[in-house]
């Protein structure tokens, strides 16, 4: 009985070994500021869905984020202004966004926008972006959350002050006010004309649109497989072992 114990014992762990895979971490969704998951920013910007072509750089220190190095930032959405009717279906011919380590900290941001940008820079998503009807809506104090600006490759987080580098065509049909906050500790945002290398002053200022991140945790490293000559050299030692405890018996 107790070799037929350890036989089965074997061939349990050897399907197990065999057949392991690593699991996907599931994705965590977080809100920068983070005080501001519930409530209203304190003021509203016209750049990040905006009628007219724009680049905006927002450096988002470690501190807002509460990210770990390693993790993986796959999207990004925001919220319309309370004061903001739906945003009108239609199709943006190119949002593109570059996520960096930024070579500064949040304040301390240069006008020329290339000075900011990390080396680790990915340009984490490029091409049209489809806006369709109740995608951004408009009415609530605070208003939900847009749909996911989904990455085509994820960012993977090293630590320090994030950059988030976006530029935009116009917006065909109508842009609309995103809500933004002023004074936020750990914060700067940077608007331009894509056509120009520097920040328009006037517009340099503290503080960051409300976001919606998506991140996952990092992918764990896939567990070993015992190589398939491994597991049979067990059920074969447990199999011989079985026949002669038959025999005594």
């Amino acid at each position: 009985m107790k070799t037929q114990t350890l036989f089965l014992s074997l061939l349990t762990v050897g399907s197990t070994l065999a057949t392991s895979t690593s699991t996907a971490m599931a994705a965590s969704f977080f809100v920068v500021p983070d005080f501001l998951a519930t409530s209203e920013g304190n003021n509203s910007e016209t750049a990040s869905l905006g009628l007219a072509t724009e680049r905006i750089q927002v450096a988002l220190d470690q501190s807002l984020l509460g990210l770990n190095v390693g993790d993986q930032i796959t999207g990004l959405t925001f919220r319309l202004d309370r004061t903001q009717s739906e945003l009108p279906a239609q199709v943006v011919n190119d949002y593109s966004i570059t996520l960096s380590t930024s070579t500064s900290a949040a304040g301390t941001l240069s006008t020329t926008f290339a000075d900011n940008i990390g080396a680790d820079a990915v340009n984490v998503r490029s091409g049209p972006l489809t806006i369709d009807t109740g995608d951004w809506t408009g009415g609530g104090r605070p208003n939900p959350f847009g749909p996911l600006i989904a990455f085509q490759t994820p960012f993977v987080y090293q630590g320090g002050t994030l950059l988030v580098d976006y530029v935009h065509d116009g917006f065909p049909l109508g842009g609309r006010r995103v809500d933004f906050s002023f004074g936020i500790t750990g914060a700067q945002t940077l608007f331009g004309n894509p056509d120009s290398p520097t920040a328009n002053l006037q517009n340099a200022r503290n503080g960051t649109p409300v976001f919606q991140f998506e991140a996952h945790p990092p992918t764990p490293e896939p567990e070993a497989v015992p190589e398939p000559a491994f597991v049979t050299g067990l059920l074969g030692v447990s199999a011989a072992a079985l026949r002669k405890r038959r025999r005594r018996a």
